[in-house]
């Protein structure tokens, strides 16, 4: 059991984005496997369509984790928090 289970804490990793390629999935990426599933299921990133994603999904708590010094994630912001996305 996952630490934050015992908590009834359902978290989710729906999206993974690089500068050059995206995956999502509407019931979480499988997080031991991410890696071959990025590499072969990727689409071309586009942060625009990814923050629609996130937006439609059923889970009530989303959040963007930005963890690069590009400006590109940066400039969709404001977007994103229009969105409901944390």
């Amino acid at each position: 059991m996952l630490p934050f289970a015992q908590f009834g804490i359902d978290l989710r990793v729906l999206g993974i984005a690089s500068s050059k390629k995206m995956l999502m999935r509407e019931t979480g990426i499988d997080l031991d496997n991410w890696q071959t599933e990025f590499e072969q299921k990727a689409v071309p990133t586009d942060l625009a369509k990814f923050g629609s994603f996130l937006s439609s999904n059923y889970i009530p708590n989303r959040a963007i984790v930005d963890c690069t010094a590009s400006d590109a994630p940066a400039a969709q912001y404001i977007n994103w928090m229009a969105q409901g996305i944390h």
